[in-house]
């Protein structure tokens, strides 16, 4: 009774193989063996029984099935199967193969071979590729409902360009490499197994490629998923979570198809380097890092995913497509590059946090709609942006080189990059609040932009990160409360020629720090700043200019204690800068810098009035509208206004004025040039002369 009821179990068996779930590509189903030959058995009490498994092995024939009773489990050796068998355990956790640590536990050696029901273990340890618990060098085989767990090195390894195999609901855990690892192998169908706590969850190298990987748990392993160099490859469905590095992991692979797979919790979702020709689709992706990143990479496509949490991270990659995702929380990043194709894209019809991402390449001459949820500009001119309220992504504002931009008035807040620049130049940033990002500006390989009147308060990194770029000038911002206030380095290049002048750097954990990695940074001019109540206020390991020379003046040091004899406002002795000996403020102020006006007017007689107007900023000031207005004489017949404009570089001077005008008596004038003002009092015989 009880082997009629065996059969009928072997029968169903076999059913259930012919219903291998095939993948929306219709992959063409195995050639599968029958049941139509001897039954041989292995355990039990019948008469004829084998004791080991290799030794009903050695007597089968093609066709044939070997049926392993689990009462004398567990059977301790190694299964060499080299004809086209079915092997077939009674119970897959209470029969098992054990190798005992060392090689192969069960070799397939011939095609059309099937194995389910058993737990097998034991192989042994090394590098040698055929330490596995099933190692399969043949074609057309099933391996079907087994325990493959605990081997020393891979589960199961398909290698020697063996092809077409199927691999399905098989528990394939705590092995100490790969759970399945193909070393080359084509052609194969690995489906609903559950492949957790091994090394690699499953491993493709050595060019492996067209093989189907659908409906798996890929749970708990150190990476999920693993192509090196491999090709054509399906990954749908798939359950990729809890893995300690990234779900689906890619070097040097290509033309494979990764869609409608749950990737979360891992370090990241996908990684792509030295890749092409990949499509990313229809995903659902929840990563507290990078959801996908890519790196040198190209010519691939993202398109359709659900990023609920975790962006796209693009580094030093060329002519992606990315379209029609949603992303919450992050969003896409392009890394700093030295490469201008690295930032030309195809990127359209992308949300984040329900607002879109405003993408333009190659453009000049736009006004960036304040709907934006994410601006980037790759090789354009002539932007603004302003008016925009932008938090809760990776990279807020990105600048690739792109020029004369204006960036004002926005508030940016709780990203983790506020505005980054890479190299741009000729752009101003202006009276935004960048609060409670990472970083909330960062310039790299970027030259002659402005940042100024902004309030970068609050920040967990950096308030303004400036690796290697030069003749930046910033002023007039309100830089408080961040880690660190400024930071400059040269970590990819030089760092010198940048302005630093009229900040107020207060309360941040470290005011400005200066450091040198290669080539010391040197010539950057820091004066007029007032450190207050900072952690440490300055660190300088370059060369930089702390003054402004004695008239003018340095910094304002809240922690500066020496004394000022001569009651001039600054400091008899001077402030020495931490990191270096030889960087110091030698003309340390007293007091908090109020500032000289940014531009001085004095006012002159002669023909007509005449005003010279004095630029004490170290910018130049463009395009400065002014306006002299005279009125009074007897009468109170002369009113007279006269308008325009000028330019006035950085420490010079130019006149402007009326010209000559009709009217006698005593007159009032005032002169307006920018935000300053001032005012006069005269007498007016043609010639005029200043009364007050």
């Amino acid at each position: 009774m009880k082997k009629k009821c065996l059969a009928v179990g072997i029968i169903l068996l076999f059913v259930g193989i012919n219903i291998i779930p095939s993948t929306a590509q219709d992959i063409e189903k195995p050639s599968l063996p029958t049941s139509s030959g001897h039954w041989l058995y292995v355990g039990g009490s019948g008469p004829g029984n084998y004791s080991k498994i290799q030794d009903a092995m050695d007597n089968a024939s093609d066709g044939d099935t070997v049926f392993v009773y689990d009462n004398s489990s567990p059977y301790y050796e190694h299964v060499v199967i080299d004809k086209s068998i079915n092997l077939v355990g009674e119970e897959r956790n209470t029969t098992s193969i054990d190798g005992g640590g060392s090689g192969c536990v069960v070799s397939i050696n011939n095609d059309n071979v099937v194995i389910s029901g058993f737990t097998i273990q034991g192989s042994g340890w090394g590098s040698d590729r055929y330490n596995a618990g099933i190692t399969v060098i043949s074609d057309y085989n099933i391996i079907c409902g087994n325990n493959i767990i605990n081997n020393n090195c891979s589960g199961i390894t398909l290698t020697d360009d063996s092809s077409n195999n199927t691999i399905y609901e098989n528990n394939i855990a705590d092995n100490h490499h790969s759970g399945i690892k193909l070393n080359p192998s084509r052609g194969n169908n690995i489906s609903r197994n559950i492949i957790r706590d091994n090394f690699y969850g499953f491993l493709s190298s050595t060019s492996s490629y067209d093989n189907v990987v659908y409906m798996n748990s890929i749970i708990n392993n150190h990476q999920g998923i693993d192509l090196v160099n491999s090709a054509g490859y399906h990954i749908s469905e798939n359950t990729i979570m809890v893995n300690e590095d990234y779900g689906i992991y890619m070097i040097g692979s290509l033309n494979s198809n990764i869609y409608r797979n749950t990737i979360e919790n891992n370090l990241g979702a996908i990684y792509m380097r030295d890749t092409s020709d990949v499509i990313i689709s229809n995903n659902n992706i929840s990563e507290e890092w990078n959801g996908i990143e890519s790196v040198h990479s190209s010519n691939s496509t993202v398109s359709g995913n659900n990023f609920i949490s975790g962006g796209i991270a693009l580094t030093a990659s060329q002519n992606l497509t990315i379209k029609n995702n949603i992303f919450f929380t992050q969003s896409i990043v392009i890394s700093a590059s030295s490469n201008p194709s690295d930032f030309i894209h195809t990127i359209e019809n992308n949300t984040i946090n329900g607002k879109p991402i405003r993408y333009y390449k190659n453009t000049n001459d736009i006004m960036v709609p304040v709907d934006a949820g994410q601006v980037i500009l790759a090789n354009c001119n002539n932007f603004i942006l302003q008016n925009l309220n932008i938090s809760s992504v990776h990279n807020a504002i990105q600048l690739g080189f792109s020029s004369n931009t204006t960036i004002q008035n926005n508030t940016i807040i709780n990203n983790y990059y506020g505005i980054t620049l890479s190299g741009s130049s000729e752009n101003n940033i202006e009276h935004n609040n960048i609060l409670k990002n990472d970083i909330a500006i960062s310039l790299y390989k970027s030259s002659n932009n402005e940042i100024n009147k902004n309030n970068i308060s609050e920040n967990y990194g950096y308030g303004i990160s400036i690796p290697c770029s030069f003749s930046n000038r910033i002023y007039d911002n309100e830089i408080v409360k961040n880690k660190k206030g400024i930071s400059i380095n040269d970590a990819y290049g030089v760092a010198n020629n940048n302005f630093i002048f009229k900040n107020n750097i207060a309360d941040n954990e470290e005011g400005i720090h200066v450091e040198g990695y290669y080539s010391s940074p040197c010539n950057n001019y820091i004066f007029h700043n007032n450190f207050i109540n900072n952690t440490g206020n300055a660190y300088d390991k370059g060369s930089n200019i702390w003054d402004n020379d004695y008239a003018s003046g340095g910094n304002y040091w809240s922690d500066y204690t020496g004394t000022d004899g001569n009651y001039d406002g600054i400091g008899d002795s001077p402030y020495l800068i931490a990191g270096i000996i030889n960087n110091i403020d030698n003309y340390p102020l007293m007091s908090p810098w109020n500032g000289l006006p940014a531009l001085e007017l004095d006012i002159r007689g002669g023909l007509g009035i005449h005003v010279i107007i004095t630029n004490n900023e170290i910018v130049n000031a463009s395009g400065c509208r002014w306006q002299i207005h005279v009125s009074g004489g007897i009468l109170g017949l002369i009113n007279r206004t006269v308008r325009g404009t000028v330019n006035v570089k950085t420490g010079e001077s130019t006149t402007i004025d009326t010209g000559i005008f009709l009217g006698i008596g005593l007159i009032d004038i005032t002169v307006k040039a920018a935000n300053e003002e001032k005012t006069a009092t005269g007498m007016h015989y043609f010639i005029f002369s200043i009364v007050k």
